[in-house]
């Protein structure tokens, strides 16, 4: 059984301690990941323009996008950085998503690829391309928190997702306040979305849309090797990966010079875990359900009894990929909407109605992966992985 000094040894080699070998991974290779290059980032065209008769007004301009900064169209003002992920309401009816990364690419990827099953509701996908601009404001006269002041021809190019705007709240913003019978409507059609999207067809491999790596940041797929995370071809070779990134992250994440008995224990038996997992089939998977990427469209309300019923769209599908079945078990059964702590004793008390949102989105797998998920998270929450 592996030691925490024989995995240092496996990925830096013999004449290291475990101080240089914990700088060299958290601070000096930061910037040494892997990353593919920018021809090999999809398999999809870019740009991509949908029909002209399919979009709801003209196409936004450049000058459009950049008019919204410090409005209240800005839905990302908590972002960080040159704006990975940012997004902004433009012109009523598009959500104009942009970011000097190449996650834009990936997520027009998957959006595309998800629209073949029309059963599973996401935003519309209306354009997607690069182009040098400035949303953020780095060339004006205030720039973002009080940085530097950048010429345009100093910024990296951005890459824009064009979607439709959807009307309505995030369940984060409208779960305390839901009755119960609300809440386990919306996770009733939550879960229905799941088991449309777990019904898409497995390609017999692990990875992205069109057999291709997973996301350089897959967490619990991280390791030292300067290479891409996948595709991998069957059950095995996954399992292979996940418990070595498992065994060095747990390694490197504290100083101390073994692993406390609880962890050795988890490390000693996570791949025969792995390997006997009941329900290892490739399912299409978001990985990133939170209260925050599920969207409530209002319905006009039902005339019998006068309540607001709601159409759930799932955003945000930059991670989405092939994963074993159990990944979005876990996923789910992990999910909270966060709140403000206003006490130690708010903080101890239970958030409301978890066990409605998890037993009826569980209705939409079939089956779901109960045992799997439960023990998968309590050894990433133990070894401090993430997804």
């Amino acid at each position: 059984m592996p030691r925490k000094s024989d995995v240092i040894r496996k990925w830096f080699g013999n004449n290291i301690s475990l101080e240089e070998a914990f700088r060299k991974y958290h601070i000096l290779e930061t910037d040494d990941a892997y990353e593919a290059p920018f021809e090999d980032c999809i398999k999809t065209s870019w740009p991509y323009y949908a029909p002209a008769d399919s979009l709801p007004a003209s196409l936004p301009t450049i000058t459009d996008i950049e008019k919204v900064r410090g409005t209240d169209n800005d839905l990302t003002k908590h972002k960080c950085g040159l704006g990975d992920g940012s997004v902004y309401r433009v012109n009523e009816v598009f959500a104009v998503k942009f970011s000097p990364t190449k996650t834009m690419m990936r997520e027009m990827e998957n959006m595309l690829f998800i629209k073949r099953n029309p059963n599973v509701r996401i935003p519309k996908l209306f354009a997607a391309y690069t182009q040098r601009a400035d949303p953020l404001g780095y060339t004006s006269d205030n720039p973002p928190r009080g940085g530097p002041r950048y010429t345009l021809d100093q910024l990296p190019p951005y890459h824009f997702l064009v979607m439709e705007y959807i009307e309505g709240s995030t369940l984060q913003e409208k779960w305390e306040e839901m009755e119960q019978d609300d809440k386990k409507n919306v996770c009733i059609k939550l879960g229905e979305q799941l088991r449309s999207l777990r019904s898409i067809p497995s390609p017999g491999y692990y990875g992205r849309a069109h057999h291709q790596p997973f996301l350089e940041t897959a967490g619990f797929l991280m390791t030292r090797e300067q290479e891409p995370l996948g595709p991998y071809d069957t059950y095995g070779d996954m399992v292979i990966a996940m418990a070595d990134a498992a065994e060095l992250q747990s390694a490197l994440g504290t100083l101390e010079p073994e692993w406390s008995p609880k962890k050795q224990l988890i490390i000693d038996h996570l791949r025969n875990a792995y390997t006997t997992c009941e329900y290892t089939e490739a399912k299409f998977t978001h990985t990133d359900l939170k209260f925050d990427n599920i969207m409530l469209e209002p319905i006009i309300a039902s005339q019998e009894h006068g309540k607001q019923e709601y159409k759930v769209v799932i955003i945000d599908w930059t991670r989405a990929a092939w994963y074993p079945a159990w990944v979005e078990a876990m996923d789910v059964l992990s999910q909270r909407p966060d709140r403000t702590i206003k006490s130690f004793a708010e903080e101890l008390q239970p958030l409301p109605d978890m066990d409605i949102f998890r037993y009826y989105v569980a209705q939409g797998f079939e089956p779901f992966p109960h045992k799997d998920a439960v023990y998968f998270s309590q050894v990433m929450e133990e070894l401090c992985m993430i997804l």
